[in-house]
This record gives C-alpha cells, sequence and structure tokens, in this order.
C-alpha cells in the first residue's frame, strides 16, 4: 500500500486457462480434484529462499499472459498461484487484484460508494463445486507482493479482493478503508429501521482534540454518544461531516468503569463533507529520508498528516529542511487510501510562526473563511459609502429623525446595527425603541451580491483586523452613525415602569442618531449620574440635546433593563460567563500591545437585555406568520450525564450544584458568585472559584443552533434552554449575520400582509439554517 494514499500499482497474472472442447459440453465433466494432495505437491515445487534485503520493485506481470518477466523477483506466494494455474487448466482463476480505489475529494456534494472490481461471488456461481474449492483455497492464500508507492519505498500489504474489506499490514493493523454504502441505500436504512432496533445512527462527527484516533457521533436520543475507534472505523471522515454509522455488534463495544458498555460504530458513508479538506502544518522529511515525498504534520490534530509530492515542495526544502522548520504551509487532501497518511499537495506557504499577519492568514485559512474582496461586478450596483436616503427610500417609513435616538457599542465599534431611544409617555409608560440597520432594503433578496454574502454568513474580528460580511462600502452605507439619516427596522415597546410589556409593533423608519456612546461612557453614566462631563470625555453630541438629556435617557433604560432582567432569571434563565480576553492594537503599527479582561458590567447589560427583548418577540411573530418557513434558533438541554460528571466532581470540593433545569443551575452559580463585601482574599478566592465553576458548566452545555420550522418539531425541542423561552430568533445584527438578513425579509413580509420573498420555500429555508450553521 502505498504511503501517500494513491492507488497501488499492482497487476496479477491474467492468463486464463481456456475450457477444452472436445466433446459436448454437458458430458466434459471435471476429474475429481484432491485438493489436500495438489497444495501439498504444489509447495514442494516452490523454492522458499532464506531471507535477503528486500527485493527491487517487481515488474508488473503482463496481462494476458501467463509469462512474468525474469528479471523480477517474485515471492513464493506469486509463483503458488501460478503452479495451480498450470495444474487447473480446465478451471478459470482471475488474478488476485485489491479492490483499491483512490477516492475523489470533492469541493461540495458527497462522497459516493467507489467502483468495485467484479464479485467474487458473482464469478463462483460459473464454477463448478471443486473449482469453487480450489478458487477459495487460492483466495485464502496472503499474497504479499512488494508495492511500490509514489515515493519509492517498499511494504507488503495483506491484499483481499473482498469488496468492502480493508486490507492490512503484517502486524495485523489495518492499513486501508472499506467501501462506502451508497447514500441512496443509507437514506433507507435510516428511514425503515425502528426505534428499538437502531443499527445506523445519523449525525456530525466530532473528533477528540487530545486524541485523534476517538471520535464521536451523538445518539437521537439520551444515550451515551457512540464512540468510532480508530482512524479505520473513522473511514476517512472528518471534523463536523455529516455521517452515517453502523454500530457494531455487542462483543466490540468499549467497557466502561461505570460497567455499562459503550456502543462503538464505524462510519459507512459521509453524507455531507463539511469539513474542507484543508489544514495548516508543517512540511518535514519522511523518517526514512524518502526524496521523493515529504510529510506535512497539520497542527490540528484532527486532520490526518500527508505524504506530499516532491513538486510541491519550496526550493532546497530537501537539503536544508531546517530552514522550513518554523514555516506554516497550507495543504490539501487529494485522496486518503492509506490509515497512516493521506495525500494531498501544498497550495500555498504562509510564514512563520509567531509572526502576527502569518498567524492571522493561518487563522482565516484553517477555518475556510473567505476574505477576499468583493469584485467590482458584485458591488457596482450599489450606493457609494456617504450616501443619504433620498425620498423614494423614505417613502412609506415612520420619521424618528427628530426622536433622541442613540449608539452604546464598544470604543473601537465601527459597524454600528442598533440604537435605542426611550421616551416617557403620558400615561406614565415608556415608548423604548429598538432600532437596527435595514440592510435588506440594500441587499436585494437571490442576487449574485446576496448569495456571496450568505456563502460569506458572518463578520470576522481578528486582532488586528476585521474581514465584514458586506462589501465595506455597504457597511458603511447601513451602519447607524450619528448625524447621518439613516434606514432601520424598529421595535417599538410600550413598556411599565416595572420593565412589563404592554403592547409593540415593527415598522420601517428613517432615523438620525445623535451621539455614539461607548459601554464606558454609558457606564460612568449610570454610576454618576449627576457628573459633570468636560468636552473632551464625552463623544459629539448632533443636534440640540445636552448630556444631561443623554443620561436621563440612558438611566431610564437602565432601570428598565434591571427590572427584565430580574424577571428573566425568575423566570428560569441562565447565563455562564466565561473571561474574555480583549486585546489591545496599536493604531499605528497595528500589532498587539496589551490586554484585558472583558467584564459584564450595567452598560452591557442594559444593551443584552432590549436585544433579547427584541429577538424574542420577531421570533413569535414569525412563527405566528410563517409557521414553515420561519428561520428560528434553539438550545438544547444539556446531556444529563455530562452534567452530572461536573456536579459529582464539584462537590468533591464542597460545591453543590443544582442541575434540574436551567433555573437551578443559575441559582446555584448566583450562590457561589463572590461577595464584594467580604475580605480581599475571599473575594479574589470566591472570583476564581465562580470562574471554574462557570467553565466546567459551559463545556457541558450543546450549542445553539439555527432551524427551519418546516422541520416538525415539539415544544420542548423548539425552545431555548439557557434564555428558558419557547421561541428565539437572530434580528438584531444584520451587518454582520447573514441569518439576520433572512429574518429581517420574513418580517417586512409580515408586517404587509404579503408571503415571503418569491421563491422563499421550506427547502430554501432548511438549506440556509444548514450553511449558516457551520459558519456561527
Amino acid at each position: 500500500m502505498s504511503d501517500n494514499g494513491g492507488q497501488a500499482n499492482m497487476s496479477g497474472s491474467s492468463g486464463i486457462a481456456k475450457k477444452s472442447r472436445r466433446g459436448k459440453r454437458a458430458n466434459n465433466k471435471p476429474n475429481p480434484i484432491n485438493v489436500e494432495q495438489m497444495l501439498a505437491t504444489t509447495l514442494q515445487k516452490i523454492e522458499v529462499q532464506p531471507k535477503k534485503r528486500p527485493p527491487r520493485r517487481p515488474k508488473a506481470f503482463n496481462q494476458g499472459s501467463n509469462s512474468i518477466d525474469n528479471n523480477s523477483e517474485i515471492s513464493p506466494a506469486v509463483k503458488l498461484n501460478t503452479v495451480l494455474h498450470e495444474q487447473t487448466n480446465a478451471i478459470a482463476v482471475n488474478h488476485i487484484q485489491a479492490p483499491i480505489v483512490p477516492q475523489i475529494i470533492q469541493n461540495q456534494g458527497v462522497n459516493l460508494m467507489n467502483k468495485k472490481k467484479l464479485s467474487t461471488k458473482c464469478k463462483k456461481n460459473h464454477l463448478s463445486k471443486n473449482q469453487q474449492v480450489i478458487r477459495g483455497q487460492t483466495e485464502n492464500l496472503s499474497m504479499n507482493i512488494a508495492v511500490g508507492d509514489a515515493g519509492g519505498n517498499r511494504r507488503k500489504n495483506k491484499v483481499s479482493n473482498t469488496p468492502g474489506k480493508s486490507t492490512e499490514n503484517k502486524k495485523g493493523n489495518k492499513t486501508s478503508f472499506p467501501d462506502y454504502i451508497p447514500q441512496t441505500l443509507i437514506r433507507k436504512l435510516l428511514v425503515n429501521q425502528t426505534s428499538k432496533e437502531i443499527e445506523y445512527v445519523e449525525g456530525n462527527i466530532r473528533i477528540n482534540p487530545k486524541c485523534f484516533k476517538e471520535a464521536y457521533v451523538a445518539m437521537p436520543n439520551d444515550e451515551m454518544d457512540i464512540l468510532i475507534d480508530g482512524i479505520h472505523d473513522r473511514n476517512r471522515a472528518l471534523e463536523g461531516d455529516l455521517v452515517a454509522v453502523k454500530i457494531n455488534p455487542t462483543d466490540k463495544w468499549r467497557n466502561l468503569k461505570s460497567n455499562k458498555p459503550q456502543k462503538t460504530a464505524t462510519v459507512v458513508c459521509i453524507l455531507e463533507k463539511i469539513h474542507p479538506r484543508k489544514a495548516v502544518g508543517f512540511l518535514k522529511v519522511m523518517p526514512d529520508k524518502n526524496n521523493r515525498v515529504a510529510l506535512f504534520a497539520p497542527r490540528d490534530h484532527k486532520v490526518p498528516r500527508l505524504t506530499i509530492d516532491s513538486t510541491y515542495w519550496p526550493p532546497n526544502f530537501y537539503s536544508d529542511p531546517e530552514s522550513y522548520a518554523n514555516i506554516m504551509f497550507f495543504a490539501e487532501i487529494i485522496s486518503w487510501n492509506d490509515v497512516r497518511y493521506a495525500h494531498g499537495k501544498i497550495l500555498k506557504c504562509i510564514g512563520k510562526t509567531g509572526d502576527l499577519r502569518a498567524e492571522s492568514c493561518a487563522i482565516v485559512l484553517e477555518y475556510d473563511l473567505d476574505m477576499t474582496p468583493y469584485s467590482t461586478e458584485l458591488t457596482q450596483d450599489l450606493p457609494p459609502s456617504d450616501y443619504q436616503p433620498v425620498a423614494t427610500d423614505i417613502d412609506g417609513r415612520e420619521d424618528w429623525r427628530k426622536k433622541c435616538i442613540f449608539t452604546i457599542d464598544p470604543a473601537t465599534a465601527a459597524d454600528l446595527d442598533d440604537a435605542m431611544s426611550c421616551s416617557p409617555m403620558e400615561n406614565g409608560n415608556f415608548e423604548v425603541g429598538v432600532h437596527i440597520a435595514d440592510v435588506t432594503h440594500y441587499l436585494n433578496a437571490f442576487t449574485p451580491l446576496d448569495q456571496a454574502v450568505a456563502r460569506r454568513a458572518t463578520t470576522i474580528y481578528l486582532s488586528d483586523n476585521v474581514y465584514h460580511m458586506l462589501p465595506k462600502q455597504l457597511c458603511n452605507v447601513c451602519s447607524l452613525l450619528p448625524g447621518y439619516d439613516k434606514l432601520a427596522f424598529s421595535v417599538i415597546f410600550e413598556m411599565t415602569p416595572g420593565g412589563d410589556i404592554v403592547r409593540h409593533r415593527f415598522t420601517k423608519t428613517v432615523i438620525n442618531s445623535c451621539c455614539q456612546f461607548s459601554y464606558e461612557h454609558a457606564q460612568v453614566m449610570i454610576m454618576n449620574p449627576t457628573k459633570k462631563w468636560s468636552n473632551d470625555e464625552i463623544p459629539v453630541i448632533k443636534g440640540s440635546y445636552t448630556i444631561s438629556e443623554l443620561c436621563t435617557v440612558v438611566n431610564n433604560l437602565n432601570n428598565l433593563a434591571v427590572k427584565m432582567r430580574e424577571k428573566r432569571f425568575e423566570n428560569g434563565s441562565l447565563r455562564i460567563d466565561q473571561p474574555k480576553l480583549h486585546v489591545i492594537v496599536d493604531r499605528e503599527s497595528g500589532l498587539p500591545i496589551s490586554f484585558t479582561l472583558e467584564e459584564q458590567k450595567d452598560s452591557n447589560r442594559l444593551i443584552e437585555e432590549f436585544m433579547l427583548l427584541a429577538n424574542m418577540t420577531v421570533a413569535r411573530h414569525l412563527y405566528e406568520n410563517f409557521p414553515d418557513v420561519s428561520l428560528l434558533r434553539c438550545h438544547q438541554p444539556p446531556l444529563m450525564r455530562n452534567l452530572s460528571k461536573t456536579q459529582t466532581m464539584l462537590e468533591k470540593f464542597g460545591i453543590h450544584i443544582d442541575i434540574e433545569s436551567a433555573g437551578a443551575l443559575q441559582a446555584s452559580l448566583v450562590r457561589y458568585q463572590p461577595d464584594p463585601c467580604g475580605s480581599t482574599k475571599d473575594f479574589y478566592l470566591a472570583k476564581c472559584r465562580a470562574v471554574v465553576m462557570n467553565i466546567l458548566c459551559a463545556k457541558t452545555m450543546a450549542r445553539a443552533r439555527y432551524f427551519c420550522t418546516s422541520v416538525k418539531m415539539d415544544a420542548e425541542t423548539l425552545k431555548h434552554y439557557a434564555l428558558n423561552v419557547p421561541l428565539y430568533t437572530h434580528f438584531t445584527s444584520p451587518i454582520r449575520r447573514y441569518s439576520d438578513c433572512i429574518v429581517h425579509r420574513l418580517l417586512h413580509a409580515s408586517i404587509q400582509n404579503a408571503l415571503p420573498v418569491p421563491n422563499w420555500t421550506p427547502s430554501l429555508c432548511a438549506e440556509a439554517r444548514k450553511h449558516h450553521c457551520h459558519h456561527t
């Protein structure tokens, strides 16, 4: 078997002894054959030489001839096969060849079953009983044939000609993969099996980052995850791929300390290749100093090592490999037939490890992110960056340009998706506006630009750069910058001072923000409402508003947010805070100069509460109006066995948590929060303990995911576990998330009492969900 995963170049003798034509075929029966005696006689004729240095690569058998090149060295097993052909000239025995066909790594689609060789079973049907015995004896003999690979290595492989079986080396290790079951057949098997007798399971594969030989697929119920033990059983599937696995017999299950065996399985079909089959890594000389192929070692251990042909090597690599020891390369898998190595090619030299730009480039490539600038053909119809809405844009919208509206974002934010307003009403309530940039006014559905944006799916934030989902000029047009007329999609709430929602409505608006606050500015306003601000402490305020007026609005919003938050947690919501590092970058050089730990303060929570409120309100409205084509977001409960393990571990340290529900877990986490009135030592010890508890609990949680409501699910499956709400979606960040753009279009259709955008079908909704899930 070749180390580079390519097809082994093997040929056997194809000479076939012709059947005698004398007499009628019906009366021409072969004489009985004593198989054991014939084999014993045959073995005596073969001179087995003592072991010498490995022979050079033998030349292939000549097709259509019984002769073998005299210059080739022949193994005893090959001699035996030849003698058997000579002694059984009445029997047609084809040459033996391993059913190994290179796998084609496709950019999209599903890898279907390899083309099989003609079935041995079918051939046997044309032979007599004695002929089948001879054929069986021949097939059961191991033919240790020296097989040359692309790099000139010579290995001896145990060759099997049974389709769907993997080959083994002389140590008994499996060196190749079994064939896949066709996707059409596996779909039928998945549908037709009963819930009590599950043999095949569909799911996304997860590879253990600390032990790449172990992978897992979740069971459809609360059972323990299925273990895929070894690269061979993973059968070329990579992280995230949607696969079908066949559960192994019980004697192959893993025994655990709990005395409850864990099911094991083998991947039998890749239903959808989600992993890009590309990786960042390092190029090394092979251990045997091979001068034809090199070894590519991915830094992501979940990707197999690759053999790289010399044609892809950088200059002077073989003579001076040390000079490339710290150089990162980007490689792609071409084929993968050998369990030990896949075969690939180098696509790009990235740069030196530790270099900020090289590392940033590596991240972008590693996660298969498209960061190329948009072409002029796609952006030529967009308005310029400094575009101001005209009468045709504003027609039919509510005019909120004279109302006090502002944004609160991180100090470094450039794309401003959301703005807030809050004004008292005559009845003592508040009119609160959540105003979201109206991206879809400019981004028309199903256009080439829209499709390109959908493929990117989200904006990528790195320490030294931002890669926008939208073209930069469209970001500038949509961003709710102060002092400019901007189009918005607004959710208007009437709220009591206690934070209760009286009513709400959705409307398209035109707004003009008066100020761009940072979270730090808003936090000072909350902590010190009567502070006297100097001109250099506050951003420029547009219009006739004073800092005192804005401070009043911020505090009114904060008071409402505090009430809403209290009620949300009383109703069983859960929040797990994990520490986040914020990298500080020098503006001139673009290099990181420091870092801080991000902390959630009242100003952050203020914006969070109103964004959650808007998202939940939109989700309910869409589900009521478009129950078959709405794009929502759900969060499944964690597996109780995983949460129980964390509970047991914490109990050993005297920490007791309740895991019965999201609300119970939240109450437990709050109970162990540090007391600001305690001593400094106790405060920091408690803070460290709370951080560890949050991290451990977060590891047990499932990832939230998008889903299309055409997939009928029960109420428990629809709900969001952490928020403890029945329906949720994303509406508030359309500049940086494409899912929000889909939701905007659906909401706009609903308030116009119209059908969703043309061609928006349940299947398209499901496809959009699936694509966006791969990027979030």
